[in-house]
């Protein structure tokens, strides 16, 4: 498989193998687990990835060879519906990360039922983690809070399409995709439960099987600017408002 950054390149024609991305932890073996989803034959491969830091925290993030999975991004959802979920759906998963022993026995026993779909990795490397980003269809970012979040800003301008609970800088960034208008740039679940991230996964590859919807949905998220370009300028013209009155 070769990877790309590219975001137009990666989207998936209709009929075409799909590659769909569930977002929480970090990323080494990317390309490895990748090309085991893809030689499986699965209709959808999920890929885990969990960025659990601040970016002022970059500088020492580089140094650490492990990232902790968090309670915060809502792991504690995925014991009951990522189990049901594969038993349903037709996807591959792939965890990578590492963190408290009861988030890596649950994907360490996950990947043991369903051996043929689900790998689980260990360790960090953030430029492989963009290009897996980059080549999926879908992000998964359950939070139960999220100040900002930054990996769901890298899912709309991949089209990866995120998946993302209504809750602080997930809501003001992500709007729920409407079929019916062509509308939106995601999937926006507002419950912290189990029901609501399963509707929530459901209701994106059900939107993923379907050309109609799915090629505007994944136009919608790379036409996003989140860019410094642009938010310059709104900045600006508050200050201006500011200073004027």
């Amino acid at each position: 498989m070769k990877a790309t950054t590219t975001a137009r390149s990666v989207l998936t024609p209709p009929g075409g193998h799909r590659r769909v991305l569930l977002h929480s932890c970090c990323a080494p073996c990317a390309g490895e687990v990748m090309e085991a989803m893809t030689k499986s034959g699965v209709e959808y491969t999920i890929f885990f990835y969990n960025p659990n830091i601040h970016p002022r925290d970059e500088y020492e993030l580089r140094k650490q060879e492990n990232i902790r999975f968090a309670e915060q991004k809502g792991i504690d959802l995925l014991f009951d519906s990522l189990p049901e979920l594969l038993q349903s759906r037709n996807f591959g998963l792939a965890v990578l990360g590492s963190g408290d022993p009861q988030y890596a026995a649950f994907f360490q026993h996950l990947a043991q039922r369903f051996s043929d779909r689900v790998s689980y990795r260990s360790g960090f490397d953030e430029p492989l983690a963009h290009l897996i980003e980059a080549g999926s269809d879908i992000f998964l970012m359950p939070s139960r809070y999220e100040p900002c979040g930054l990996n769901q800003l890298y899912s709309l301008r991949y089209g990866t399409i995120p998946v993302v609970r209504n809750t602080g800088g997930l809501a003001d960034s992500v709007q729920h995709f409407d079929p019916s208008t062509g509308r939106g740039t995601g999937c926006v679940f507002n419950d912290y439960d189990v029901p609501a991230v399963r509707w929530a996964v459901n209701t994106v590859l059900d939107w993923h099987a379907d050309p109609r919807s799915w090629l505007p949905l994944m136009k919608n998220a790379m036409a996003k600017d989140f860019s410094w370009a642009r938010q310059i300028q709104e900045y600006e013209s508050l200050y201006r408002g500011l200073i004027s009155g």
